[in-house]
Order: structure tokens, then C-alpha cells, then sequence
């Protein structure tokens, strides 16, 4: 599994777009593995948040990867 982190507009410093990319802290990778069942192939709030912070989740399948940047789904899916 591979997740992809990228700071909303309003908790971006200097206006600048950056991805956070890094191991997966293990008690985040267990909350993330215990709301599988929750995370679908649209945009929904993640239940309960990560650490304190509200986050938006969706399952992306490598299908999709091959044919569609993470970055327009989130665009075009995300208003």
C-alpha cells in the first residue's frame, strides 16, 4: 500500500504545493487498516480523522493510476 499526503490550500506555507511521500507511522497505518471497509472509490471524510487532523480518503486502484493522474481525480472529483 502506498499513501500520498498533499496540504490543503489553507495549511500550505508560501502558497506552495508540495506532497508529503514517507513511511506510514504505524499507528496511522493501523487506524488507515481498520477503516478500509470506509474508504471507497470517492472522496470521503476518513472517520475520526488522522491524529487530531480532518483528511479526505479514496481507494485508488492501479487500473486507474495507468490511465488517470491521483492529481486530476482530486481535481475534477474534489469541489
Amino acid at each position: 500500500a502506498v499513501s500520498l499526503a498533499i496540504n490543503s490550500r489553507t495549511g500550505r506555507t508560501q502558497n506552495h504545493f508540495h506532497i508529503h511521500i514517507s513511511c506510514i507511522r504505524p499507528d496511522v497505518r493501523e487506524q488507515l487498516d481498520n477503516n478500509l471497509a470506509n474508504i471507497s472509490s470517492r472522496w470521503l471524510p476518513l472517520p475520526g480523522g488522522l491524529r487530531g487532523h480532518e483528511y479526505l480518503a479514496r481507494r485508488v486502484t492501479e487500473s486507474e493510476l495507468v490511465q488517470r493522474s491521483p492529481f486530476m481525480m482530486l481535481a475534477e472529483e474534489v469541489p
